[in-house]
């Protein structure tokens, strides 16, 4: 048998958020570069799902789904926890979030949505990127920062104002990587122009966990295929 992997970084192609609320898009776009999916259809089918500007991990697995890209997610709150009326970051959408979101928790089979309500340990989040599987995960940025990235990057992104605040700020990064050595976990950030940011095991942890983000977690199930591979590439 081989030695234990101390660090993976799977390659997966970086994509920006346009707006300050579609950073979840954004990493539906580096999911769906990462499996060579063409996404000419992408804006209409967002449209379709009428999630607005207002993008819950749920919607996230219904445009994988659109796309064939096998997927389940994991979370604490199985639909909408009713104290998130009281947060500035969900209160303009809560009504309207909350009989859309919970009717799509409702209908998950229906939907071919795959739930799991629990919580997941770091060790089930590094053994799936072992598998060259990547992840998305909503975190609280306020929580969050990338060790390499200079601090006038930071205060320059949209989410420094809620960190110095300390207020909740709900953002999806994708989780390409970990060094074991180090305790670091490997992300991209939609809302940085860095390819691959690196936060401490400690501070993910803290920022996947914080009130707010249910531990919302989308595990893609499924590695590229060589095909796919090379559509990725371009080759």
């Amino acid at each position: 048998m081989g030695e234990e992997a101390t660090e993976v970084l799977l390659s997966v192609p970086h994509v920006r958020q346009l707006r300050h609320w579609d950073c979840g898009l954004a990493c539906m776009h580096m999911v769906l570069g990462h499996f060579g999916k063409s996404t000419d259809d992408f804006d209409n089918l967002c449209k379709d799902l009428q999630f607005g500007d207002s993008v819950w991990t749920i919607d996230l697995a219904n445009i994988l789904n659109h796309y064939h890209v096998d997927n389940h997610v994991s979370t604490v709150t199985v639909g909408v926890d009713k104290g998130y009326s009281k947060k500035s970051f969900y209160r303009d959408r809560f009504e309207t979030d909350e009989q859309r979101v919970n009717n799509l928790f409702e209908n998950a089979e229906e939907h071919g949505l795959s739930i799991q309500n629990r919580s997941v340990t770091l060790s089930e989040i590094l053994d799936h990127l072992k598998e060259k599987k990547i992840i998305v995960i909503l975190v609280d940025w306020s929580h969050l920062s990338c060790n390499w990235c200079g601090q006038t990057v930071k205060c320059l992104n949209l989410p420094c104002i809620s960190r110095c605040l300390n207020v909740y700020q709900g953002h999806f990064i994708v989780v390409v990587g970990f060094n074991t050595k180090d305790k670091t976990i490997y992300y991209k950030n939609p809302s940085y122009k860095e390819e691959v940011c690196c936060c401490s095991m400690k501070s993910f942890e803290i920022a996947r966990k914080s009130y707010g983000t249910d531990e919302d977690i989308l595990f893609v199930d499924s590695v590229p295929s060589s095909a796919e591979s090379m559509a990725a590439t371009g080759s």
